[in-house]
């Protein structure tokens, strides 16, 4: 089972990020990036990789990514992560479901930890040099405004992008929506297996018969059993 997150580009030199996941191991499975891409062309890559992958959840990042959303709807594509907000502004208090996913002030300190977490236990979880190289430059970065109040965000240095990173921490935000099934043993396994049983039931047998048959005067003569 497969999680897709997307984060479109906003134009300029931003790209769009993609990131396939293995929701079981989450490890990286494929990565997509472009600058040209426009949003439209992005919802239908994301529709291909999707159905590639095993009819994967699809996330995208919805502050610039409503029109990515718009057509993915109009693709009819099954599996959309539908994010839940508690409507505390009606009488009802009642929670409102929405597709795709928001980076907030709330969210997004929750998704940079939940990967900070996963890539410190397995660091193989990252195939992809360009993602690494996006995590490198993805720092604590100071701020000062016009009065010299100094304020700290964790985002690309001066000159560096984070597409990719942002799209791969979207993963851990959204990844409880997908089915998560533990990988059966491998064929190898299991053949070792059943070739260590079959070993042990073939001594069991020459034991027995050492025991309990009548030896030839062949056998006896070349030391074989027959």
């Amino acid at each position: 089972h497969y999680v897709i997150t997307c984060d479109p580009n906003n134009g300029g030199s931003d790209s769009t990020g993609m990131q396939v996941m293995d929701n079981c191991t989450c490890e990286q499975v494929a990565v997509f990036e472009s600058n040209e891409m426009p949003l439209d062309k992005v919802a239908y890559q994301l529709v291909l990789l999707g159905y590639m992958y095993n009819t994967a959840l699809i996330s995208s990042e919805m502050n610039l990514g409503k029109v990515v959303m718009d057509y993915l709807m109009k693709c009819h594509y099954p599996k959309i992560y539908v994010r839940q907000d508690n409507a505390m502004d009606n009488y009802l208090q009642s929670v409102s479901t929405k597709f795709g996913h928001l980076t907030t002030k709330a969210t997004r300190p929750i998704m940079i930890d939940s990967l900070k977490i996963a890539f410190r236990e397995n660091p193989r979880m990252i195939k992809d040099y360009n993602t690494l190289v996006q995590m490198e430059t993805f720092q604590n970065v100071e701020h000062v405004d016009k009065n010299g109040k100094s304020t700290f965000k964790i985002e690309a240095t001066q000159g560096n992008h984070d597409d990719l990173v942002t799209s791969l921490m979207a993963f851990f935000l959204v990844r409880n929506q997908q089915e998560v099934i533990a990988r059966p043993q491998s064929t190898i396994e299991e053949l070792s297996h059943e070739k260590k049983i079959a070993m042990l039931e073939h001594k069991l047998e020459n034991n027995y018969r050492e025991r309990h048959e009548v030896k030839s005067s062949w056998e006896r003569q070349v030391g074989i059993r027959f």
